[in-house]
């Protein structure tokens, strides 16, 4: 028989969790809301996306290792912010809901992990497992389309709670969390164990073409002349008659795509049909398109004024590994001069090599946020469109 109370078994296991290395960059969400027994409506455990809710009797029966797996899970949905983002699932099919929303939580970042025990009874889909694949709006549809009523887990979801909460409070909830893990991220070897998954989750949403264009005009120097000759190809679009950037010379360009093979074509397409319309507008002196995967395969070269349908005229090639310090090296044995350079890439790798002074924008496609990259500036982009 377990001697501690059930408030102090849980104070004890949030105060274990916040100690051990795999679990205290989650210290300030353990920290946030109340935590309350005696609720009627529950009889094991409970969140409304802010407060914590135990039995007494249910805590009571649980060893340190199981109260630790409860507490991990209630507070997940409050990182998570469940409650708040899936209330439309809820009201499509509350137990589909709930059973997706547990799956992602004991499944992808539960499972399996040293100093807890899951509890009988807790959702566990192994199918599931691949983070990459699957969120909680995945599971809940393959959930539908498979029917059938699968069992729910241990414990209760309060979604009319939850919504009870004004939208105002919501969103300084969602501020609060979003601060407390971007502390941990910066603290030192607190942020070491958060998953890569949560790390996602802080990536702010960068418009590319707003950074790319930014990042170009400001290393490409005198590009502030303007004429009515060649007419602005944006504005044309919208029957807007402006006045095209030209320039008497800004330097040549470098544009290096990573062909290992995680970059596709519609990404490529994407990047350089802005590109060229960057070009229009800066008029480089050229540009070199290099395709590298561990050495530059190819490059495709583009002087002044036949810069037009770059999407067309590119071959890219390559395919291997992914090295990214072959580029400033082929750059110097070719005695290449570049005003600056742009990388795409998916960031998987591991040494960015040795750029000198040369101004470098890393393009990296899936917003996987990366360490790697220690030259220059990066934007992670989710999906290139």
């Amino acid at each position: 028989m377990n001697k501690l109370t059930a408030e102090q078994q849980i104070s004890k296991a949030k105060v274990a969790l916040m100690n051990e290395p795999d679990w205290r960059w989650l210290a300030g969400i353990l920290m946030m809301g109340t935590t309350t027994f005696d609720n009627p409506k529950v009889t094991t455990a409970a969140t409304d996306g802010l407060n914590e809710i135990y039995d007494r009797d249910f805590v009571s029966g649980l060893c340190a290792e199981q109260t630790k797996f409860v507490v991990l899970h209630e507070n997940f949905h409050k990182m998570f912010r469940h409650l708040f983002i899936w209330q439309e699932l809820s009201k499509e099919n509350h137990a589909l809901a709930n059973i997706a929303c547990d799956a992602v939580i004991n499944t992808q970042y539960l499972h399996d992990k040293p100093g807890i025990k899951f509890i009988d009874g807790g959702v566990l889909m192994p199918e599931y497992a691949d983070k990459d694949i699957w969120n909680t709006r995945a599971i809940f549809e393959d959930l539908k389309k498979k029917g059938g009523k699968p069992k729910e887990g241990h414990d209760t979801h309060q979604w009319e709670e939850a919504k009870e909460i004004s939208e105002a409070d919501a969103k300084d909830i969602a501020q609060q969390i979003e601060a407390t893990l971007r502390q941990a991220t910066v603290a030192g070897d607190i942020g070491a164990g958060m998953p890569r998954g949560i790390r996602e989750m802080l990536v702010p949403p960068v418009d590319w073409r707003e950074a790319l264009a930014e990042f170009v005009k400001s290393q490409c120097v005198g590009f502030d002349k303007q004429t009515w000759r060649a007419p602005h190809r944006t504005y044309l679009a919208h029957d807007l008659y402006m006045p095209s950037s030209y320039s008497d010379t800004v330097g040549r360009l470098l544009i290096a795509g990573d062909t290992s093979g995680s970059i596709d074509d519609k990404a490529l397409s994407v990047f350089l049909g802005y590109m060229q319309q960057l070009c229009d507008e800066v008029n480089p002196d050229g540009i070199d398109i290099a395709w590298w995967d561990t050495e530059v395969a190819s490059v495709d070269t583009f002087e002044r004024g036949t810069m037009g349908g770059l999407v067309g005229a590119v071959k890219p090639s390559g395919g291997g590994g992914t090295d990214p310090s072959c580029l400033p090296i082929w750059a110097k044995k070719e005695q290449k001069d570049y005003v600056c350079a742009i990388v795409i890439t998916d960031g998987e790798f591991n040494e960015v090599g040795d750029w000198g002074d040369l101004p470098v924008l890393w393009l990296v496609i899936n917003n996987r946020p990366v360490d790697n990259i220690t030259v220059g500036r990066t934007i992670h982009i989710k999906e290139m469109v």
